[in-house]
């Protein structure tokens, strides 16, 4: 079997384990081909599995903080799939998450920050959202969900996608 028949294969097994983020109609994904598809989704699976996170919620994440451009740079520098800042991912010990060739590293660091938010806010959700938006500083100020539009609008469309994506997940499931 050549490389390309032998990838397709890949891309096809793939299909039929429901592994896709999602829809090739998708247009967040429109840009990425089936191969980076697939590498992308082994990898949010990869760092849900390690920081015992549901795979939804890290692609709801990255859909509403890059689009899946794993080459996004913010106006403030956050870079890459999970818009990572520079300084935590030094404090993370992540300096990787900021190449954007390596975005592997991205999702991985991304997923380690929502997981310590979620356990610094006991499980709640949107004050983990809401914190790796605007920041822990910002929810400890104003004790919950900082009143900045901004973040109030993230927290609502992160949990729109991952409602969407629970959705998907189940309608492959019983297809």
């Amino acid at each position: 079997m050549d490389a390309f028949n032998g990838w397709r294969a890949q891309v096809w097994i793939a299909v039929m384990m429901g592994l896709l983020i999602a829809d090739i109609t998708d247009a967040a994904l429109s840009r990425l081909n089936p191969r980076q598809q697939l590498l992308i989704s082994r990898y949010i699976e990869e760092a849900a599995a390690k920081h015992h996170l549901e795979p939804a919620l890290l692609r709801a994440i990255i859909r509403v903080e890059s689009a899946y451009n794993y080459e996004a740079v913010s106006r403030v520098g956050a870079r890459g799939l999970m818009q990572i800042m520079p300084h935590t991912a030094r404090a993370l010990g992540a300096e990787k998450a900021l190449d954007s060739s390596k975005p592997k590293h991205n999702i991985l660091a991304g997923a380690r920050l929502i997981r310590k938010l979620i356990n610094r806010y006991q499980g709640k959700i949107k004050l983990a959202l809401a914190a790796y938006n605007a920041g822990p500083t910002a929810v400890a100020k104003y004790g919950g969900i900082p009143p900045y539009k901004e973040t109030k609008n993230y927290v609502k469309k992160v949990l729109r996608y991952l409602a969407r994506e629970r959705s998907a997940q189940l309608n492959r499931l019983y297809r």
